[in-house]
């Protein structure tokens, strides 16, 4: 059997997004890549022309410790580095073990600020462009060539929203708390997903970058460093957010963005509203951000300007949820004229499926829409002009990640594209006109997994809980054929977080049902009640209903592929899952089957007490899940709650958790592990200091894989399950 190994894995290529150039003539993309032996991650750029079938591609940038890539012209890219940066030297040590170089170059960094560079592509010239303030990290950059402007997002206090104050007040607050680490909170979010609020917000600022008789690119430190919307209470990115929220017009001149609502606390509610404002206003009135948003309504996201839009003219667009409170309510395209104000709401009502992200055609006439749609994300095209409000699909397989519209009159996009057996590669997609085929040709082949001998996912359904069709992937070990009953194979059976998500046809760095599958896991992916991509009626069903009809789909499941798929071993069957797919764990202990049993669990980021969702950061999440707060619908929390059916406890589990997980707090898997042990089922606690919601870091992931899959084989396919039931029976 070959597949693809745990080393392999965390070692692998991790490329980015895929970025055009200005011209749409080449693109970047950013690569990663984790030594295993040096324990270092190699940061790389690469570069290649868009329009040949995997065109050559040169690394431009390597052994650098970048971020923020971003096109400054055709032949330049622009990227951020740390501070006392050399254009000759890397930014991190050829090996984590040599502390000395590591310890020198952290203290350059942290005594000064981010650097901006640039990097010719032809001859990977490299120069520093400028620096911004110390104290200061800038992420979500973007360019606009037409004015030589940068936009960024950083965190700045809302008392001094200056860029160069954020140092300052670091100090002051430093001397001011006297050695003291103590944290005082008014209001909410005390902390969030994984960090604890330090009373920041962010901002969207814009400078200038200048360009010489020699074309030698320099900030303009006299036009310095300015924000639209610095002195108002619209802070954006909004807490989570990125460089999807907010956009300059192609002119350079107005800036759209979206943020909370500044009037309505931030845990409760899920609003947002879309604003424009000029990027350099003239007088008071004009520095004021317009509210384009109106009435009640939920969040929003993706407001994007149609060419040649401003503040005052053209048209723009973002994607709107009508209930507030609810994170995974349907989006709703809007369209506003600009000069008008007349809004226009795409209804689209024979087509119940709900985009991520928009963008203009270059024509102004349609949009480009970014859709989950059974198993699968996909490109959608959707003409304005048409009494036909159904989108027409220019992708069918695998997923993708990010797209970008290339300049011209016909449909051309730069896609980045993964699937369940391959990781992000860039592709072209080209269509003359929405009657003909659309042709995808791949640029790029950065990790190659041809020779693994991977077998391709296959797509099934069923009938689940409530009578309806339920869609999953069933990946096999490499060899192993469809209804082969030659070898019979133990069944791993992975329980998707969200609850509103989905598994879909890509490639997931921390749940890879490739590498379960080479381990010799049959590995069953489905997409139960909450799943997004099939319509919202599936996606609303498991509110208060969280062990409900998505329990009743997932032993369905089980035993429809255990009655069509005679390789699968009915004596070897183990589950596992993070964040709701963790509190699933905890209610299949709770609730065992009479046709099949589970040999074993794997709970990553559990919630054993629904009650305790009271400790959580966005507090409308248990609201909206459980029809209400812990004391006005007590009765919702308790019937879902795991810790209530503890007599029924009986399976191996081995419970998985992050000290800064905030979402979920550590005492859920705590009490999880405390539980196990006090009833003396076999049970094993991993504990991550440094870790949140997601194991992030590759030595903690590299960790985390061989700990899983050491755990699953121990129960599913080694010798010590004997030793283990022989205890527990003996306790």
């Amino acid at each position: 059997m070959a597949g693809l190994t745990i080393e392999a894995f965390i070692s692998m290529k991790k490329p980015g997004n895929a970025i055009p150039s200005p011209s749409g003539s080449r693109f970047a993309m950013s690569v990663s890549q984790y030594d295993i032996e040096k324990q270092r991650t190699q940061e790389s750029v690469i570069v290649g022309d868009i329009g040949s079938s995997l065109s050559k591609t040169d690394t431009v940038l390597d052994g650098l410790k970048l971020s923020g890539l971003v096109w400054a012209s055709d032949d330049v890219l622009l990227y951020l580095r740390p501070g006392g940066a050399k254009a000759d030297e890397v930014d991190c040590p050829i090996d984590k073990s040599d502390k000395e170089a590591s310890k020198l170059l952290e203290a350059r960094a942290e005594s000064s600020g981010v650097e901006l560079w640039s990097v010719h592509v032809k001859d990977g010239t490299k120069q520093r462009v400028g620096q911004f303030p110390k104290g200061v990290e800038p992420a979500n950059m973007s360019f606009n060539p037409a004015r030589e402007l940068l936009s960024f997002s950083a965190e700045v206090y809302a008392s001094d929203p200056a860029l160069e104050a954020v140092a300052k007040i670091d100090k002051q607050r430093e001397d001011t708390a006297r050695g003291s680490d103590a944290k005082v909170y008014d209001d909410l979010y005390v902390r969030h997903w994984n960090a604890w609020s330090d009373g920041k917000v962010n901002k969207v600022f814009i400078c200038k970058i200048a360009s010489d008789q020699a074309g030698t690119l320099q900030l303009d430190l006299k036009a310095g460093f300015m924000s639209p919307i610095a002195h108002s209470k619209v802070n954006s990115p909004s807490i989570g957010g990125g460089a999807q929220d907010f956009q300059l017009s192609s002119d350079g001149t107005s800036l759209i963005c979206m943020a909370k609502t500044p009037e309505l606390p931030v845990a409760w509610h899920t609003r947002t509203d879309v604003y424009a404002v000029p990027v350099y206003a003239r007088n008071k009135d004009e520095k004021k951000p317009l509210p384009l948003t109106t009435g009640e309504h939920g969040a929003t996201s993706s407001p994007v300007f149609a060419p040649s839009a401003t503040q005052t003219s053209g048209k723009a667009a973002w994607l709107q949820m009508d209930k507030d409170g609810y994170e995974a309510d349907y989006r709703r395209i809007i369209i506003i004229d600009l000069e008008t104000r007349e809004k226009k709401i795409l209804a689209m009502s024979e087509w119940d499926r709900s985009p991520h992200a928009l963008k203009w055609s270059n024509d102004g006439k349609g949009l480009y829409l970014l859709v989950e749609d059974y198993g699968r994300t996909k490109i959608f095209y959707l003409a304005l002009d048409s009494a036909n409000e159904h989108p027409v699909p220019l992708t069918s397989e695998a997923t993708v990640e990010s797209f970008e519209v290339l300049p011209g009159k016909d449909h051309r996009l730069l896609l980045t594209i993964s699937s369940l057996n391959a990781p992000n590669e860039a592709y072209l997609l080209e269509a003359s006109s929405m009657a003909a085929k659309p042709t995808l040709t791949r640029l790029t082949q950065l990790n190659d997994l041809s020779k693994l001998g991977l077998e391709p996912a296959e797509d099934f359904e069923f009938k689940g809980g409530n009578d309806k069709t339920i869609h999953g992937f069933i990946v096999r070990p490499p060899g192993v054929k469809s209804k082969s009953a030659d070898k019979k194979y133990p069944l791993c059976v992975w329980v998707h977080g969200g609850p509103q998500g989905a598994w879909s046809d890509s490639f997931h760095f921390r749940w890879n049902a490739a590498v379960s599958a080479s381990r010799g896991y049959i590995t069953l992916l489905m997409n139960i009640t909450g799943s997004t991509g099939y319509g919202q009626e599936l996606t609303d069903a498991i509110g208060n209903n969280w062990g409900g009809t998505p329990y009743k789909d997932t032993i369905a499941g089980v035993e429809h592929c255990l009655d069509a798929y005679p390789e699968i071993d009915r004596e070897r069957i183990g589950a596992a899952g993070a964040s709701y797919g963790a509190y699933f764990m905890n209610w299949l202990e709770g609730h065992p089957t009479s046709s099949f049993t589970f040999k074993t669990l794997v709970n990553h980021c559990c919630l054993f007490n629904i009650v305790n969702s009271i400790a959580s950061d966005e507090q409308f999440f248990p609201e909206r899940e459980f029809d209400g707060t812990i004391w006005s619908a007590r009765e919702n929390y308790e019937r879902w709650s795991p810790h209530n059916f503890i007599d029924q406890w009986s399976t191996p589990m081995l419970v998985i958790h992050g000290a800064k997980d905030y979402r979920l707090p550590i005492a859920e898997g705590l009490s999880t592990f405390n539980t196990l042990q006090r009833l003396g089922i076999p049970s094993r606690f991993i504990y991550y200091p440094t870790e949140g919601h997601f194991v992030e870091q590759p030595a903690n992931s590299l960790h985390w894989h061989n700990e899983v899959y050491k755990w699953l084989d121990e129960w599913l396919l080694g010798e010590l399950v004997n030793m283990w039931m022989q205890y527990y029976i003996a306790v």
